[in-house]
């Protein structure tokens, strides 16, 4: 549902029955397009930008305005703007106040008050004037877009420090660094949970930029090719047993949670995403990580698909793995009936590589 208010520049009412007779005057009038709309109309869509605008995303922001994207455009006297009921509170303080500093009046029909560029709040007799909520929002959060450049502005000298830099493939929100065969990646993925509330997801990935020849004779891939993805969490986990306080996702609703938000990821990756992904800096390491028991919950990419178990037996054929014979067999007998038809396929063409076939 919506909530409409009636926006215009002259003349200004002394009370609310004439605010509502000029609202009825002008309504009916055509007039050459009032400059200060497209003005209020920017302001307004740059503090809660609209789907469509260019301060928006068209996927990920949530919408304040019930006709959007709103641009003030209109060839009559009043300029009506539709805010979604769930949102007043927050949006129409900060309509009446932008529209006021540009000299324009809001009428609000439903409350039956007018808001004056003066400062004073027009009610009808004996009528207290309806309270929104007022509270400062300078601290809000109003994007993704938003959330994901103040977390990436709070990361960038932590990961730079440990030699993480802006990766070339997945978008600014990714990271990289280039190791013995492989390419470590760092993401910092930000999502809308719902209005003004984000959840922000850390996750570490490893990319192998070895056995190329094997990866396409076996499944045609390319390289690199994803060895492991995760959330940080996790990816810990799987070398640090011990309980840890781990990050999975953190949930933002204005700037001090994402303040609170950084410094709980730095603190978290400096004492165990790092250390962790050090172990992982060689094929040695990388098999180590993801060849030593439990086998079964390493976070690989796709999780349990059918090429899990493959691409764990090429990590330890190239990292000449001493219980390769011993993976072989475990992961046979764990395997599902598809995950068994990808080992069988690759088992004797890693084994003709070994004997040097």
């Amino acid at each position: 549902m919506s909530y409409v208010l009636q926006i215009w520049e002259s003349p200004i009412p002394n009370s609310v029955t004439e605010a509502d007779q000029i609202h009825d005057r002008l309504s009916e009038q055509h007039t050459a397009q009032n400059p200060k709309f497209i003005e209020l109309a920017k302001r307004l869509t740059k503090r809660y930008p609209s789907a469509g605008t260019s301060g928006g995303d068209d996927e990920e922001t949530e919408d304040v305005w019930s006709d959007s994207p709103i641009d003030g455009e209109t060839d009559s006297p009043v300029y009506g703007l539709g805010v979604q009921t769930e949102h007043l509170n927050a949006v129409v303080p900060f309509v009446v106040k932008t529209a006021n500093t540009l000299g324009l009046t809001v009428y609000d029909t439903q409350a039956g008050q007018a808001f004056l560029p003066n400062g004073k709040v027009l009610t009808l007799p004996r009528q207290a004037p309806v309270q929104f909520d007022e509270t400062d929002t300078s601290d809000e959060l109003t994007s993704r877009n938003q959330v994901e450049k103040l977390v990436l502005k709070g990361l960038k000298g932590v990961l730079k420090k440990h030699g993480f830099k802006p990766g070339k493939r997945g978008g600014d929100q990714v990271f990289e660094k280039k190791t013995e065969g492989f390419n470590q990646r760092i993401s910092i993925y930000v999502t809308s949970k719902e209005i003004r509330k984000y959840l922000i997801t850390p996750l570490v990935s490893i990319e192998i930029n070895q056995g190329h020849d094997i990866l396409k004779h076996l499944f045609n891939y390319s390289i690199p090719y994803i060895l492991i993805t995760s959330n940080v969490d996790n990816f810990c986990k799987q070398i640090d047993s011990t309980e840890q306080a781990g990050i999975r996702e953190i949930e933002v609703m204005n700037a001090a949670d994402v303040d609170h938000a950084i410094t709980k990821i730095i603190t978290y990756f400096e004492d165990h995403v790092f250390p962790a992904l050090e172990e992982c800096h060689s094929i040695l390491g990388v098999d180590k990580y993801m060849n030593t028991s439990p086998f079964g919950n390493c976070p690989l990419r796709g999780g349990g698909g059918d090429d899990r178990f493959v691409i764990q037996l090429i990590v330890a054929h190239l990292a000449k793995n001493k219980n390769y014979a011993t993976l072989v067999t475990d992961f046979l007998e764990a395997a599902d009936q598809y995950q068994k038809n990808c080992l069988e396929k690759a088992i004797p063409y890693l084994n003709q590589l070994s004997h040097g076939a």
